[in-house]
């Protein structure tokens, strides 16, 4: 399974740290992605996974997020995009 999360175009930049997450952690500041990869073993048809980031310093904006799972057997892949808001808290 594949996360990535960038900033939408002209949008704020995205540079967090992810503070919890099974798999590998890969950051391009250059095209200010997020991509974060996990490998799982799957038993049931509705599994279920969870990410946590801080985005404590990341600036308020749009930001896409692509997620890609594949199966490894079949090497079949699905992907799906949506997006999200990043929004201070008000004072």
């Amino acid at each position: 399974m594949t996360y990535t999360i960038r900033a939408s175009a002209h949008e704020g930049r995205f540079f967090s740290k992810v503070i919890r997450s099974i798999g590998k952690v890969l950051k391009d500041e250059q095209k200010e992605t997020v991509t974060i990869s996990t490998d799982q073993v799957g038993y049931r048809r509705d599994h279920s996974e969870y990410i946590g980031l801080d985005v404590s310093r990341s600036n308020e904006g749009k930001y896409d997020l692509v997620v890609t799972v594949t199966d490894m057997v079949t090497g079949d892949s699905v992907t799906k995009e949506t997006y999200f808001w990043l929004r201070k808290p008000a004072d």
